[in-house]
């Protein structure tokens, strides 16, 4: 009877573990003893029991859980443009720093987001510039700044708006997965003199440069797809972490403290 009920267990054990199939598989193809195959049906209904029992599928989702540390609010992406402005010599100016919200699951491929250009490849892009991300949190801060009544999602360039974490809470080398990819912290982002242009203040990126709220950006570590509402996961931390916005006070005068300094540049 034990074996019966064995037997009964392990067929509900199939959805989880599709691989046990195997085992009635090879009962029909190389005809085993009806009770050899009884008594593999028992044995394994027991240890997945007991594996379930001692591993449980549910702890490994709170310890999950537990290193949310934010949301991504909006994927955006920009194609590169022509801006045409009469007050400069060249009366125009080229920029992909008008992203636009996608709601549609996107590929992150090595080189960043797939959809999303870069003009300025010597200053932004490539592997440690993949992904440029910024702190929602700083977004009334900057509308007050600007005077206006509501910045849009990428209001800053960002390919990655997220919510509750700042430059405060975000180290380098911190690893973070988002949907499917896996993200590490490269570097802060040094503000654009175009972010100036596109909100009309002359003074904004320096503003922004000033504050050390400049956002950050990633290198990817494993492609995968993300989409707006995903969890941000906090995989790792180093032992030695310095912020972003401590990077970026080291980064203003690198010879104040060349202890911190040498530490960022490892």
């Amino acid at each position: 009877m034990a074996k019966i009920y064995g037997s009964i267990i392990i067929f509900f054990y199939f959805i989880k573990y599709p691989a046990v199939i195997l085992i009635p598989v090879a009962y029909m193809v190389f005809d085993f003893p009806y009770m050899l195959f009884m008594d593999l049906l028992f044995g394994i209904s027991l240890i997945l029991i007991l594996k379930d029992m001692l591993f449980p599928q549910k702890n490994y989702n709170k310890k999950k859980q537990d290193h949310i540390i934010a949301k991504l609010l909006s994927v955006q992406v920009g194609k590169i443009q022509v801006i045409k402005d009469d007050k400069l010599k060249e009366k125009q100016w080229q920029t992909a720093s008008y992203k636009t919200a996608v709601s549609n699951l996107r590929d992150v491929e090595f080189l960043g987001i797939v959809g999303d250009e870069v003009y300025d490849t010597k200053h932004h892009g490539g592997l440690d510039k993949a992904v440029f991300a910024n702190s929602y949190n700083n977004y009334s801060k900057w509308e007050k700044y600007l005077k206006v009544k509501k910045l849009e999602y990428g209001a800053l360039a960002e390919n990655l708006t997220i919510s509750n974490i700042d430059e405060n809470d975000v180290c380098i080398g911190d690893i973070h997965q988002i949907g499917t990819a896996v993200l590490e912290v490269s570097q802060p982002r040094e503000p654009c003199w175009k972010i100036s242009k596109k909100h009309n203040n002359k003074t904004f990126t320096k503003h922004i440069y000033n504050s050390g709220q400049t956002g950050w950006y990633y290198r990817v570590l494993q492609e995968g797809q993300i989409k707006h509402n995903n969890d941000v996961i906090l995989l790792k931390r180093l032992s030695q972490s310095i912020s972003i916005k401590k990077a970026n006070e080291i980064l203003k005068n690198p010879k104040k403290d060349l202890k911190e300094t040498h530490t960022l540049l490892k």
